[in-house]
């Protein structure tokens, strides 16, 4: 009996209980099931119990499964021991894997799941306990490192459709980050309140609406067309600067159909070239041609990379706003574009701290640009002072 695992010892003696109950109250037929279990055990004692394979392929004797396994993790960490690395272990809600913890920030909570963790993190955010009593949430995985060598990430936010919204306006500038506003030609308050922002210190861009590709969403009358004469185009542009006083760049509004037709563009660029602007083009349609025309004509030119609010959903935005962050960390740098809107607005005063904590860094789009293409050795990019976070401080790009 010393020689059988403890689990058989116990049903063995299940089985011998049976055995003496049926004896003593006569049952001949309940004798047949245990008598073949004890002959059962009586050749296992006889000829032992067969090999069992352990976890790491080795044969050994008659011991239990849960013996084996024990011998199979002594193993390996003798094999630890000597060099060996040990094999990932499965994932598990209660295992905690060997990476660095980060914060878990709000941005994350509701992003969609590049690990089966995120999703038991997103419904644990509403409320559902889904991991077992005790257990422990795994930490993210670290991010690759930003491929702008000798950079800490870094991220530009522009924030979309500025123009009568005061309550709003304050809101940003209370971030204390920079943020690049773009502000809409049209509203009777754009021209004060973007004055407002330059001189609180934010970057100020020129929203200039453009048109669309579906008629129903074109948008002011005073928008880029296609049909226009050139002169008319540069004109329009030039009014629209006129309101934004002092804008530092300029994104598109809308603007599907216009930004794909390169004739169209380039004398876009031809005027923001003369007024040595920046353009961001907002890639509001993948048939967009604007940023390579821009580039062509020498401007300092970006891309945007995350609408952070298209899906006016809390947790979308939440979402969009981790995906920008692990852009940013990622390749060294991202673009995100975003509106004033109460949810974004709310969804951005915990993303930011958070961000920054990460050590992330936010620039105006055209530092952004210019420590960019300082990296990656364009000429004349690293001349010239360069805004740095936490001010309007210049720097030399370092």
């Amino acid at each position: 009996m010393d020689r059988l695992p403890r689990p058989l010892r116990r049903l063995l003696a299940r089985l011998l209980l049976a055995l003496a109950n049926a004896v003593e109250g006569f049952r001949p037929a309940y004798l047949i099931a245990p008598a073949l279990i004890l002959v059962a055990v009586g050749a296992a004692l006889a000829f032992g119990l067969p090999a069992v394979s352990t976890d790491d392929g080795t044969r050994i004797g008659p011991v239990s499964l849960d013996d084996a396994r024990t011998a199979s993790r002594v193993r390996a960490i003798e094999a630890l021991g000597q060099g060996a690395v040990p094999p990932a272990p499965p994932p598990s809600f209660a295992t905690t894997p060997p990476t660095p913890a980060i914060p878990i920030d709000l941005a994350d909570r509701t992003a969609p799941p590049a690990l089966v963790w995120s999703t038991m993190v997103a419904e644990r955010a509403q409320g559902l306990d889904v991991l077992p009593f005790g257990a422990v949430e795994p930490a993210a995985p670290p991010e690759p490192a930003a491929t702008l060598p000798g950079r800490v990430p870094t991220l530009a936010l522009v924030i979309d459709d500025m123009g009568n919204d005061r309550a709003a306006l304050e809101r940003l500038l209370a971030f204390g980050v920079p943020l690049t506003l773009a502000f809409l030609p049209e509203p009777e308050g754009a021209p004060r309140m973007a004055a407002e922002a330059r001189r609180r210190g934010a970057v100020v861009f020129l929203h200039m609406p453009m048109e669309a590709g579906s008629p129903a969403l074109n948008p002011e009358a005073d928008a880029l067309r296609l049909g226009l004469a050139p002169d008319e185009i540069r004109a329009r542009i030039e009014r629209a600067l006129g309101r934004i006083d002092g804008a530092a760049g300029v994104n598109n509004h809308m603007g599907s159909r216009f930004t794909a037709d390169p004739d169209a563009m380039a004398v876009v660029a031809a005027v923001l070239a003369d007024r040595g602007l920046v353009f961001l083009d907002s890639r509001t349609t993948p048939k967009s041609v604007a940023a390579a025309v821009a580039r062509a004509a020498g401007l300092p030119t970006a891309s945007r990379d995350v609408f952070v609010d298209h899906d006016p959903d809390p947790a979308a935005i939440r979402a969009r706003l981790g995906e920008l962050r692990r852009l940013a960390q990622r390749r060294g740098f991202a673009v995100g574009i975003a509106h004033p809107r109460p949810a974004t607005l709310k969804a951005l005063a915990s993303w930011i701290p958070a961000t920054r904590r990460m050590g992330v860094r936010f620039l105006a789009v055209p530092d952004l640009i210019r420590r960019r293409d300082c990296a990656e050795g364009k000429p004349g990019a690293c001349d010239g002072p360069h805004l740095v976070e936490g001010g309007g401080m210049p720097a030399t790009v370092r």
